[in-house]
């Protein structure tokens, strides 16, 4: 009968094994636990829809910019239109001022926003578009 002593080679080439075994399996996990989620959470921007006027975004003191931001002016508060995902879609996204409008997407506070591209202008938000339409 053969016992440990005679095959103790084999012995320690599967322990070894399985020790290398779990060595990379609780690499994998580290890693796996370490990797960032940069994707927020559902229900911090969820869908939205506004109703109102296409307008150029105005600057922060009320005049008319130089150059023209696409925005929807709901009541008194202006949203920059962000139409570059309507755009790939293939839809039209020209409309006259003060064109009566509805666009659906996320809306993105200006206080979440870091850039300082949006300080000169009067805007309370910028709406990711997934859909435009004419009313």
């Amino acid at each position: 009968m053969e016992t440990f002593r005679e095959h103790r080679a084999l012995w320690i080439i599967l322990i070894a094994i399985i020790g290398i075994a779990l060595i990379i399996v609780g690499y994998l996990t580290f890693l796996s636990n370490d990797i960032p989620n940069n994707s927020p959470p559902v229900d911090q921007n969820p869908a939205t829809i506004l109703q109102g006027n296409y307008v150029c975004l105005p600057l922060a003191n009320g005049t008319k910019a130089p150059d023209c931001k696409p925005a929807i002016k709901v009541g008194e508060e202006y949203y920059a239109l962000d139409l570059a995902t309507v755009r790939e879609g293939g839809a039209t996204t020209t409309f006259t001022q003060n064109t009566p409008i509805l666009a659906a997407g996320n809306v993105t506070p200006i206080e979440a926003i870091s850039s300082d591209e949006w300080k000169k202008y009067r805007v309370k938000g910028i709406m990711k578009v997934d859909e435009i339409a004419k009313q």
